[in-house]
């Protein structure tokens, strides 16, 4: 049976909304765009140009229009000559032909202006692929059979979600020396074949090859300026042996060496490239006077000049890198030099509070940014997964792997007269509710949040005053 991703069954929707024409397929290098370009081509008759390939890019764009083929799939625009000039009138051309399109770019900074601008204003629907969801593992590794189906996951589901652990090899990556270099070579590409000027955030191949010690040791802590030169390569994986270990060949050591190098301004405007190329998001504070600003965000960390102002910025938000499954493709590749496998169990429970998090931006991708969200008070700060783009429809979730006390957690201590719903999760694979918020287990819960079942949790009062949890099917469901 084919296994398709979520990205598929959207773009898929998309098509069949009569009228819709252009669908803008967005997604980091090895997020599996082509799989879904070729699958929609398979299903629906459709013809599919990979312009990287391509000997006369021209050429071949133009003559797509004269195919009898509906449903075009374009590959790898970036390397189309003036591939901006051409999808700026790409409406005009398919509604004189009848045809639809769905195209993507390993430029995703690219892809993301030309969404917004060349074809912004309803003119084309965006669908972005982040790695493989929670979800969507326990699908593609065969532990279920289908989205939105019923399952008891287990810590060793989770930790094997990490590894990628019982998929097919075509859809596991490592962050290595190729894949950065030939992320550079996609981005450098599509910068030259722009006919117009843009507004991007570029770097040197050395600056680029080094995002990877922030991606390495960012994971869900703050980031902060001082750290840069100072991390001691697999300290955090593998104890202070890690010293004496030739790492020379890692990509991460070579990071290491090239961020002591850095001033402040560079390393600035290395966090705002990951921001801009999906890399990153951004925790932004909400509360009930109203919600932090991340509009000047990237501008700011431009204009930085020095390190007071680097980690004066890096205080006013938290920065992530956007799924645990970066993470720890970094550490694999860690891993194979030194020949030992770090213990999982000293990051388990940041590595899940930031799968929380992640399955969160998934779920509320925009294409203009990915942002995450706290519930801040005076007292605490807790996890805010929104529904939609309203507070009142929020999820106050405080995610932990371990166990916290009656003292230790504030979910039931934070406005309570607001309209959340409270999860607490914890590492016992418990389910219960106290008539004040639901005790969740972690592998529990983090498979609710993926699916989106999570959101049909509520209380509801009975006529005697009791308060009974009501859960509802997952809302996730495949488009006619």
């Amino acid at each position: 049976m084919v296994k398709y991703r979520k990205a598929y069954y959207k773009a898929e929707k998309a098509l069949n909304c009569g009228s819709l024409q252009i669908v803008i397929l967005l997604g980091m290098r090895k997020m599996g765009k082509t799989t879904v370009l070729e699958q929609l081509a398979k299903n629906y008759n459709g013809f599919y140009l990979d312009f990287k390939k391509s000997k006369d890019p021209k050429q071949d764009y133009l003559k797509v229009f004269e195919r009898e083929e509906k449903l075009i799939l374009l590959d790898e625009m970036g390397y189309l000559p003036d591939f901006d000039a051409y999808l700026g009138a790409l409406d005009h051309d398919l509604a004189s032909t009848g045809k639809k399109v769905v195209f993507t770019s390993s430029s995703y900074g690219a892809l993301k202006q030309l969404g917004k601008e060349n074809l912004g204003g309803g003119r084309s629907h965006k669908v972005e692929m982040f790695p493989l969801d929670f979800e969507e593992y326990l699908l593609f590794s065969g532990r279920i059979g289908m989205y939105g189906e019923d399952y008891e996951p287990t810590a060793q589901d989770v930790d094997d979600f990490y590894r990628l652990e019982g998929i097919n090899e075509d859809m596991k990556f490592i962050i290595n020396h190729e894949y950065m270099k030939e992320t550079f070579t996609d981005i450098e590409v599509a910068r030259a074949n722009y006919q117009h000027a843009v507004r991007d955030v570029f770097l040197t191949r050395e600056q680029h090859e080094s995002v990877v010690d922030i991606l390495a040791y960012s994971l869900n802590q703050e980031i902060g300026a001082k750290r840069f030169g100072k991390t001691k390569t697999g300290i955090q994986e593998f104890g202070r042996k890690a010293e004496i270990l030739n790492l020379s060949n890692s990509l991460i050591s070579y990071a290491n060496e090239e961020s002591k190098k850095m001033s402040a301004g560079e390393i600035a405007q290395i966090i705002a490239y990951l921001l801009y190329a999906g890399f990153l998001f951004v925790d932004l504070t909400v509360n009930e006077q109203g919600r932090q600003n991340d509009d000047m965000l990237v501008s700011r960390l431009l204009s930085v000049r020095d390190e007071y102002e680097l980690q004066a910025l890096l205080n006013d938000y938290t920065l992530s890198v956007i799924s645990p499954l970066l993470y720890t493709r970094l550490m694999i590749d860690l891993e194979n030099i030194v020949g030992e496998k770090f213990t999982m169990k000293s990051l388990s429970g940041q590595l899940f509070e930031l799968a929380v998090k992640s399955e969160a931006v998934y779920n509320e991708s925009s294409y203009l940014s990915h942002t995450s969200y706290k519930y801040s008070t005076a007292e605490a700060r807790v996890d805010l997964i929104m529904y939609g783009s309203s507070i009142k429809n929020g999820l106050l979730l405080e995610a932990s792997t371990g166990y916290k006390t009656d003292e230790k957690h504030y979910i039931d201590k934070i406005f309570l007269t607001a309209d959340f719903v409270r999860v607490l999760t914890d590492e016992p694979g418990v389910y219960e509710f106290n008539d004040i918020f639901y005790r969740i287990g972690y592998p529990k819960a983090l498979f609710m949040i993926s699916k989106g079942s999570i959101f049909s949790l509520e209380t509801r009062k009975l006529p005697n005053n009791d308060t009974i949890p009501v859960i509802s099917s997952s809302p996730y469901e495949k488009p006619n």
